[in-house]
């Protein structure tokens, strides 16, 4: 393949006939969808489609935009959907994890095509995603699905409920996303807070929600911050960390106080690897999770940085706007216990089918 490989139109033809006769589409984007995002939002309107994003693809569509939904509200409008338009995605989890059957089509557009010669049963446009919805658009130019804004609403404010029952960490998403600027970064962290964020924080622009990925990478966050700050000075950049995360990389206060990076890191301190710890108590047993760590405040202070503790959702918010302007690094430290488990939230079940189709229509 070529990276300009344009799109069949023989098979836009058929996908845009599949996407008119559809009554429950769904559209799922990744990291590939984001030099198509105008076009995408659109194209999402006239067909009054829910856009699910994950990983990468968060932002692609403002998440404040009432067809924009999670990956727990694309969950449940997965179980009933009858066809979906996958772009510059794997589609990995909603593909083999919630399940698939007769009665969904999925229509993936992505400029790689070994992607899509490895069990994947269904129609592949590849090519460009530009390309590609641009010419989906043209052949929807006379179409207009009627709305399904009240159905929608009902979804994400149910979802909404669901995750703000999730303490502490719905109060402290929400203090991360109050107090950074629209076009802030937040970088993730493999911890309880971050965990929440994937299905919780509102994205309203790519490449703000920066994550490891399908690495899984314990202690990336702090020093992928300081990238993304010296690469955007004048960008917010919040790191969410859990203490022990933070331990992999925290000596990089150095680096950041030396080239003036005004990163702000957030360190969640349970003294403790918080999520395995919940595991092997659910197990009846500890083994090498506890943490002895040092004062965080008074260890950022001795680099020449920032240094603060802060115990509350709302005082978090004020630590943040106030840690805006400077140029300096700041770690904010907040004490934490035992926090609810969000992995039922994350790891959705099966709604339909016993596994993945074979057939590969092209």
């Amino acid at each position: 393949r070529t990276a300009d490989e344009q799109p069949d139109p023989h098979v836009l033809d058929r996908a845009a006939a599949w996407l008119a006769g559809a009554r429950r589409p769904l559209l799922v984007v990744g990291g590939g969808a984001i030099g198509a995002r105008a076009s995408l939002g659109r194209l999402a309107e006239r067909l009054q489609t829910p856009v699910v994003s994950n990983g990468g693809g968060r932002g692609v569509l403002d998440a404040r935009h009432p067809l924009a939904m999670s990956v727990p509200a694309g969950h449940r409008l997965w179980q009933t959907a009858d066809v979906v338009l996958a772009v510059g995605t794997r589609l990995g989890r909603p593909y083999c994890e919630w399940g698939t059957d007769d009665a969904l089509k999925v229509i993936r557009i992505d400029s790689d095509r070994t992607r899509m010669e490895a069990g994947f049963a269904g129609l592949a446009i590849v090519g460009d995603a530009q390309a590609a919805i641009d010419g989906l658009e043209q052949r929807l130019a006379d179409y207009r699905a009627p709305s399904r804004a009240v159905e929608l609403a009902a979804v994400r404010d149910a979802v909404e409920r669901e995750f703000a029952a999730l303490s502490p960490q719905a109060g402290f998403v929400a203090a991360l996303r109050a107090a950074l600027p629209d076009d802030g970064i937040l970088v993730d962290e493999l911890t309880q807070i971050g965990y929440a964020c994937r299905i919780g924080y509102p994205v309203y622009a790519p490449r703000t929600y920066i994550t490891s990925g399908y690495q899984g990478a314990l202690g990336y966050g702090f020093a992928a911050a300081l990238g993304a700050k010296a690469a955007q000075r004048r960008r917010a950049v919040v790191s969410i960390n859990g203490d022990g995360g933070f331990l992999y990389t925290a000596n990089d206060l150095a680096t950041a106080v030396q080239h003036r990076l005004g990163v702000i890191a957030v360190v969640f301190n349970d003294n403790a690897y918080g999520n395995v710890l919940r595991e092997q108590a659910a197990n009846g047993y500890q083994l090498a999770t506890a943490l002895h760590n040092p004062d965080f405040v008074a260890y950022a202070r001795a680099f020449g940085a920032f240094g603060q503790r802060v115990d509350t959702a709302a005082a978090l918010a004020d630590a943040i706007r106030d840690a805006l302007g400077r140029d300096l690094p700041t770690v904010i430290e907040v004490p934490v216990g035992a926090m609810s488990d969000p992995w039922p939230l994350l790891r959705l079940p099966r709604t339909r089918g016993a596994g993945n189709p074979s057939r590969n229509e092209r």
